[in-house]
């Protein structure tokens, strides 16, 4: 994955979806748990949590995808998934616009598809496929 490319989906979806400081925390690259798993420690590209209590601290974790072969490796991985989907009531693939086709994200997945024309302004995102809530998460 390029890290520039990922960041950049990331910096959209904060941007767009969890810009009040006041309400919601961000995170990239979180580090889940104190374990590794084949060696390597288990990361998030990112989880936000929205603070306030009539919101029920609502949790979401993004998976980014900057090409179509890092995603297909993952649909045939949907174990890599399951901590993610642990921990958040919703969990989205974040990709650039239509990198993947609406009938390939699995059914307890949503989809963000990021725009980015220019630096700046004409960025934003797009909920192209809604993420089932769940109560699991935590």
């Amino acid at each position: 994955m390029d890290d520039t490319s990922a960041a950049l989906l990331l910096d959209i979806v904060e941007r767009a979806m969890h810009c009040a400081r006041s309400e919601w925390l961000f995170l990239r690259e979180l580090r889940v748990g104190t374990g590794r798993r084949n060696g390597n420690a288990q990361r998030l590209d990112a989880f936000a949590l929205n603070s306030l209590p009539h919101t029920a601290m609502k949790r979401v974790c993004y998976e980014v995808k900057t090409s179509r072969v890092d995603f297909l490796g993952e649909l045939k991985h949907p174990l890599k998934r399951r901590m993610g989907m642990r921990y958040s009531n919703e969990f989205y693939f974040v990709t650039p616009a239509r990198l993947v086709e609406i009938a390939e994200i699995p059914a307890e997945c949503g989809l963000i598809e990021a725009f980015s024309f220019d630096p700046g302004p004409r960025q934003y995102c797009l909920i192209a496929v809604p993420a089932p809530v769940s109560r699991a998460g935590g």
